[in-house]
Order: C-alpha cells, then sequence, then structure tokens
C-alpha cells in the first residue's frame, strides 16, 4: 500500500496544520493495524503446525490494503493520463467516477481551451486539430472543489493549466501566475486519505517529468504556477478555513527542497469588500440527496468570489462590460467568480426534488455587500456608501450547441434544458456501469454566477 508523507505535505502548505493534527492519529492507527495482522500472519506461518491450504495464497500485502489505483487516458479527447486513488470504505459515494463528474471535466475544456482546426494555416497539412487557451487575465486563479470524492474534475483541471502556453500575454501561464486547487470533502478519514494519496501521485509525475526535461524551465514554470490544497469541510460548517488557507505564503519557496519546488503557493489575498474569494467553484454530482441542499448552497455562497468595489461602481453606473441578462435578472457580475454544477437524475428521489436545487433554492440565496466608493461627478469627496445585493443565477451549459463551445450564451428555458448523453463518452473511457436506465445516463451542467439585484 502507497503511504503518505504528512510532514511533507504539512510543509509544503497542502495541508493545515489542523488536518495535520486530525488526520495523523487516524493514520498511523490504520497503518499500526495492518503491521499487527502481518506480523500475526508472519507468526502463524512459523508455526511447525501450519499448513497452507488456499493455492492462491500470497505473501502480497496489498491484499490488506483497500486502495484502488485507477488511470484515466484522455478525457475529453485531451492529450493526458489521469491516476487517482479510491478507496473501498470511503463515504458518500465518493469513491467512484460518476459520469457527472467527466460532463464537468467537458464544461472545464470549454472553459479553458478551444478547438483551433489547424487546416488554415500555412503549414497545415489540413487534417488536425490543436488546443488554445482561452485568455485568463487574473494573475491568480483559485478554484475550490466542494464534495470532491475522487476529485477527477480538480486533477483534470490541473492537466488543462498544464497545456497552456507560457509568456503569452493574458492567453496563458506567466511567471507571475499563481493557480490553486482547493479540494475538500466530508470530514471523514477515508475520504480525506484517498484524495491526499492521489495529490501525492500528481506530485510525483511533476517531479518525474521535471527532473527528465530538466534543461526546459518551461514545465517547470508550469508545475511551480500550480498548486494544491486538500481540506475536510462539511457543508454549511464554517468557511473561515477555507478561504484562509489561500492566504498563506509559501515558506519553502527558497528552501531548495524539489518538491517544495513544484508546490508554489499564492501571494496573501486581500479583498477588503468581502471574504468570498474563489473564482471558481466545482460541485460535481453532489445533489442528489435533497437532504443537504441547503448546507451546500451556505458553503457555496460564502465562498463564490464577489465583485471588488470598482466592478460595483461599474455596474452601479450601468458601464459593466457584460451588460444585463435577456431575461431581466440583472447584470452578471463581471469579474465575480463562477460555479459549476453538474448532475444526474439518479432516480433514489422523484426528480423534482432534484430539479427544485436549481428552480427554487438557487434563486432565493442572496447576500449583500457595504461598497464605499467616490463618483468623479459628486460635487463633494465624500464618499457614497451603498448596499449592494446580489442573487445567484443558474445557466444551463449542457446543451446540444454547448457540448463542443462554451459560447452559447442563449439562457434555455427551465422546462426545456437538454443535458449530455454520457454513456458513450463513459464506454470510451472504460468507465461504463452496467443496470442503469437510459435516461439516467445524461448529465446536466449548470454554470452559477452572482448578479446584481438592487
Amino acid at each position: 500500500m502507497p503511504t503518505l508523507d504528512l510532514k511533507q505535505l504539512l510543509d509544503n502548505d497542502i495541508i493545515t496544520i489542523s488536518t495535520y493534527d486530525w488526520f495523523k492519529p487516524l493514520y498511523e492507527k490504520e497503518l499500526n493495524d495492518i503491521k499487527e495482522i502481518q506480523d500475526a500472519a508472519q507468526l502463524r506461518k512459523l508455526n511447525p503446525f501450519f499448513t497452507n491450504d488456499n493455492d492462491n495464497d500470497s505473501d502480497d500485502d496489498d491484499g490488506l490494503s483497500t486502495m484502488t489505483k485507477t488511470t484515466i487516458n484522455n478525457i475529453e479527447d485531451v492529450q493526458s493520463d489521469i491516476q487517482f486513488l479510491t478507496d473501498t470504505n470511503s463515504s458518500g459515494h465518493g469513491n467512484k467516477v460518476w459520469h457527472a463528474s467527466i460532463a464537468t471535466c467537458r464544461y472545464l475544456k470549454n472553459l479553458l481551451l478551444i478547438e483551433h482546426d489547424d487546416s488554415d494555416d500555412d503549414d497545415a497539412d489540413g487534417t488536425s486539430q490543436s488546443l488554445l487557451p482561452v485568455p485568463l487575465p487574473l494573475p491568480s486563479f483559485h478554484c475550490l472543489e466542494l464534495g470532491a470524492g475522487t476529485a477527477l474534475p480538480s486533477l483534470f483541471l490541473s492537466q488543462l493549466l498544464l497545456l497552456l502556453p507560457t509568456d503569452t500575454g493574458t492567453a496563458g501561464i506567466q511567471n507571475k501566475n499563481k493557480f490553486i486547487i482547493h479540494i475538500t470533502d466530508a470530514k471523514e478519514y477515508r475520504n480525506i486519505k484517498q484524495i491526499l494519496m492521489s495529490i501525492e501521485l500528481q506530485l510525483l509525475a511533476r517531479k518525474s517529468k521535471a527532473t527528465a526535461t530538466a534543461t526546459d524551465s518551461t514545465d517547470t514554470t508550469k508545475c511551480m504556477c500550480i498548486s494544491y490544497r486538500v481540506s475536510p469541510h462539511n457543508w454549511g460548517e464554517t468557511t473561515d478555513l477555507l478561504n484562509m488557507n489561500l492566504n498563506k505564503k509559501n515558506e519553502h519557496a527558497e528552501t531548495g527542497d524539489e518538491l517544495a519546488l513544484l508546490i508554489s503557493t499564492s501571494k496573501s489575498y486581500s479583498n477588503k469588500s468581502n471574504n468570498n474569494i474563489y473564482d471558481l467553484i466545482i460541485i460535481s454530482d453532489c445533489i442528489y440527496n435533497p437532504q443537504y441542499h441547503d448546507v451546500l448552497l451556505d458553503s457555496l455562497v460564502s465562498t463564490l468570489k464577489l465583485p471588488t468595489s470598482e466592478q460595483v461602481v461599474e455596474e452601479h453606473d450601468g458601464s459593466a462590460s457584460d451588460g444585463s441578462n435577456s431575461n431581466g435578472v440583472g447584470n452578471r457580475s463581471n469579474g465575480s467568480g463562477r460555479a459549476v454544477i453538474s448532475f444526474s437524475l439518479h432516480g433514489n428521489v422523484d426528480d423534482s426534488n432534484i430539479w427544485s436545487f436549481i428552480n427554487t433554492k438557487i434563486p432565493s440565496r442572496t447576500t449583500k455587500m457595504k461598497t464605499k466608493f467616490h463618483h468623479p461627478s459628486t460635487i463633494n469627496e465624500q464618499d457614497d456608501v451603498n448596499l449592494v445585493v446580489y442573487k445567484l443565477h443558474a445557466r444551463c451549459v449542457s446543451t446540444a450547441t454547448s457540448s463542443s463551445s462554451q459560447d452559447n450564451d442563449i439562457d434555455i428555458d427551465i422546462d426545456n434544458d437538454e443535458g449530455w448523453y454520457m454513456k458513450e463518452t463513459m464506454t470510451k473511457l472504460g468507465l461504463e456501469s452496467d443496470g442503469i436506465d437510459e435516461k439516467r445516463w445524461y448529465a446536466y451542467v449548470y454554470e452559477i454566477t452572482w448578479v446584481v439585484v438592487c
């Protein structure tokens, strides 16, 4: 069974001291229990009366492990191999790759990469296609995954970021860019353990690649720009620690430690307007149980990035570049965060109970932010203080026309929403499950953003 170096994970800010103190005794107990079983088995074999009645008996210690390593190749035709570990005993169905998570990967690809037909190039043979980056103007990009399970969308996102070219203006990774992917799941030992082990696999792969391409600074720059955080988080509980984790400076960037050099953390993030600091939040197949809808939204509302004061001024003046939505719900907040929520209708509850999360609960959530700003047209020099009200807005992005492009800005009526049929995709990846009704193979993906109410 692979082992975790918890001290190194702590030193490199992948876990916090509170996570370390909670996780370490549980992990050590499991290792001690396994060793006791192994020692007892060896003593049994030393018994002169011992006979091996099982011809298939093996000395392989992995028989005691509940962990399984999986490799998925070329998700959504992106040329990459993603390895991750799952624990048979993890809770909440988080040890399986559900087709909604692959639909999330499709959304992320559409968000960050666009297909480019090389046939238009003078030196192309007219048959190939390549991927070009969508501009990323943010010097720092913070992503949070809630209820991660296998964390496949987060791992896929890190692979997408590695595909972006370096030093290409605002359309790629530069030396100053810092991308943090913060992965969370319920505060259950085995749930967090499988995520940490998957992260160690990613870091080992990066280290191996960086060593193999030591003369090429491009790959090293990309690796240093992308870092991970792993935290236990039960929905609805305080999100202060999730936000604080991004404010830590990397104390190991100049220690010479090779692994630390691959795990660069962002500079302290300062947002005086609010504490919501995540540019992207991923929620994959987490709404199948309506009992947890409200607490999940509590965590989303308290972490999804709100606009800065300057952006609020633009929207107050009607100068926001995004304009207003055609359905009259208000201005979409330019520069604020977005969440992606993917789900399937599993049939465990009435479908209407799942749709109520999109139709009713999301639009009912609002937040208020006091904003102080000064208009150039104001005669006196006192700043105006306004209370801006935002609400969440859901937009379907899993339509037939958006399966290969994210540029479908048509608002789809809730009653006519379409999903992506994922059976063929899952079969291609070797992930098809038996016994699923055909209509359950559809995955629905919604983009959630803040809009100004008043």
